[in-house]
């Protein structure tokens, strides 16, 4: 059983489950199979053309930037790779889309003496570029995931990351809609540790998270028969329009007054901070 919270609702229906928060980057999340057909970019050595030795692997490339190209159709991938430029091919590309989103792996042939430690080949970094064809402004893609990470369409033809809290997409207006991925997917508590929203102005933030209830185990989770004492805390979080993120402030225990409180976070509104009546 849950004691009486020492923080008052402000907002109704804003308790939410971490599951639910988490959907927040789910723009990021890569498709596990799709009827479409890959298609293979190409590769060469540096600076000449053809495949590279037959002993040569494929290394994961890091997608820097995507600008516009020059035929209307495509974009320009801009990578990056931790070997020396005469240790890497040229970058390739393989594709699948759906659901109007497009998934590519961006890789590039490497050498072999790139596993030796200390060799020459870890001495510097290769670029590449590799063109991706996405089609014309007006039914391209709303989401490209390059290796995992999602971009959007920029103003300049090209593409941008999106936001690493937030996701792809236009910001909700008010920060108590979202905004909370990051810190929810950084608490280290148990799974099926009971947490959500208890109160939120859009300046201030009270995040109740009470693992008691993990110590039911799954088989028992919500099962009122399972009745362990609570182990309810409340992080207390100040919105930060420049990071455009909570930030951390403080963690309290239930049985903290605002008296308590207010020592530390003395710009806490009235309203998010209400004393328990004891009986």
């Amino acid at each position: 059983m849950r004691p009486p919270a020492v923080l008052r609702k402000v907002r109704a229906g804003l308790v939410v489950a971490a599951a639910a928060l988490l959907l927040l980057a789910g723009c990021a999340s890569v498709a596990t199979s799709t009827d479409d057909a890959t298609t293979p970019g190409t590769a060469g050595t540096p600076g000449t053309a053809g495949t590279p030795a037959p002993d040569w692997g494929l290394s994961q490339a890091d997608v820097t930037a995507v600008r516009a190209g020059t035929d209307p159709a495509t974009v320009v991938l801009s990578t990056v790779q931790p070997v020396a430029q005469e240790c890497a091919g040229d970058p390739q590309v393989e594709v699948t889309v759906e659901d109007g989103r497009m998934f590519v792996t961006v890789a590039a042939p490497v050498s072999p003496d790139t596993r030796q430690m200390g060799g020459h080949c870890a001495d510097g970094t290769a670029v590449g570029e590799v063109d991706l064809e996405v089609g014309p402004t007006s039914s391209r893609p709303a989401v490209l995931v390059l290796n995992r990470a999602a971009w959007e369409p920029d103003t300049a033809g090209g593409y941008q990351p999106c936001d690493p809290n937030l996701g792809c997409g236009t910001p909700p207006a008010d920060p108590c809609d979202g905004y909370l991925a990051t810190f929810v997917s950084g608490l280290d508590v148990p799974q099926h540790t009971w947490q959500g929203i208890e109160a939120c102005d859009g300046t201030w933030l009270v995040y109740a998270v009470d693992p008691a209830a993990a110590l039911c185990g799954p088989a028992h989770y919500g099962d009122a028969a399972c009745d362990v004492p609570s182990q309810l805390r409340y992080a207390i979080l100040r919105f930060d329009p420049s990071a455009r993120a909570w930030q951390l402030q403080d963690w309290v225990s239930a049985e903290h007054t605002c008296a308590q409180v207010r020592q530390t976070l003395t710009e806490l509104p009235d309203a998010m901070c209400v004393d328990v009546e004891q009986p």
